[in-house]
């Protein structure tokens, strides 16, 4: 795993009443990008960023201050308002808060995203040293008729903390889930910074009709780090187009963050599951008649 930049012995400041502490259940994932070899199939919709090429940039993109990110290459880089998209529309995925409908998939997200330390430039929020993950991360693009929605996990930096919101179905502000990165008692905010993130969108995927999201942050003033997760609440009804990362909302993010180890897992179509089980059935028929 890539981690030029990751502080192993950092410690986690104090999560908020709404997170619980408790890691993801283990996923099957379908895909997985680790970005050695580019975009690997993504495409960059919007923004400035790139992929980073190890072999060139070894140490990182050079960032505003004038210094590397120190989180090496071979990920991808989403500066400003940058988004990168992985089209699944192929794979015919419907999200629906009923738990029973046939046409119900689930689909989870997880990546690593880093929060590079800008010091010593002034002027963030907070006093912080950077833009941190400001409207930055992991989420889901859903399409019903002619309307789009989107559903994310991300930084939040007016409160230092990283936030789960649904823009799907009655959702007027589906703020849940507060993750606080900083502000630990005892904590110098230089410290909180230059080092990964994991976020996971967990969508119907564990629970049918129920959305979780997950986030594993490296520093804890209580301690090692440790997972938090969001109480669960119901997804929406909409078709999934594609899985996106970076400026995930829909205003431009302001981060200079980077994402790897991208990963995505769905449950697949009722009618596909059917296919296979028939087909299956076939072949242990034409085997029992073989013998």
């Amino acid at each position: 795993m890539k981690r030029f930049g990751l502080i192993l012995a950092l410690v986690l400041c104090a999560s908020s009443a709404f997170a619980a502490i408790q890691a993801p259940p283990s996923y099957a994932w379908n895909y997985t990008w680790s970005f050695t070899s580019g975009l690997e199939g993504w495409t960059k919709a919007t923004g400035g960023g790139n992929w980073v090429d190890a072999a060139v940039q070894p140490y990182g993109p050079t960032l505003p201050d004038g210094s590397f990110s120190g989180a090496g290459g071979n990920n991808l880089y989403a500066p400003d308002g940058t988004r990168f998209a992985f089209d699944v529309t192929a794979l015919n995925l419907k999200a629906n808060r009923s738990a029973t409908p046939t046409d119900n998939n689930g689909f989870v997200l997880q990546a690593d995203v880093y929060i590079p330390n800008m010091a010593p430039l002034t002027g963030f929020p907070n006093g912080n040293p950077g833009n941190g993950l400001e409207k930055f991360g992991i989420g889901f693009d859903f399409k019903s008729g002619t309307t789009y929605k989107t559903a994310w996990i991300r930084g939040n930096m007016g409160e230092d903390n990283i936030i789960m919101k649904d823009r799907t179905w009655d959702n007027v502000d589906r703020r849940t889930g507060e993750y606080y990165y900083l502000d630990g008692p005892g904590t110098v905010k230089a410290d909180w910074w230059d080092g990964w993130v994991t976020m996971v969108y967990d969508y119907g995927y564990t629970t049918k009709g129920k959305m979780t999201a997950y986030c594993y942050v490296p520093w804890d003033a209580n301690g090692a780090g440790a997972w938090h997760m969001t109480a669960q609440y119901e997804v929406g009804d909409w078709a999934l187009q594609s899985i996106i990362v970076g400026s995930v909302t829909n205003t431009n993010s302001w981060s200079q963050g980077q994402i790897d180890n991208v990963k995505f897992a769905y449950v697949p179509e009722p009618a596909s599951l059917l296919a296979l089980g028939t087909g299956l059935m076939g072949l242990f028929g034409a085997i029992r008649r073989r013998k």
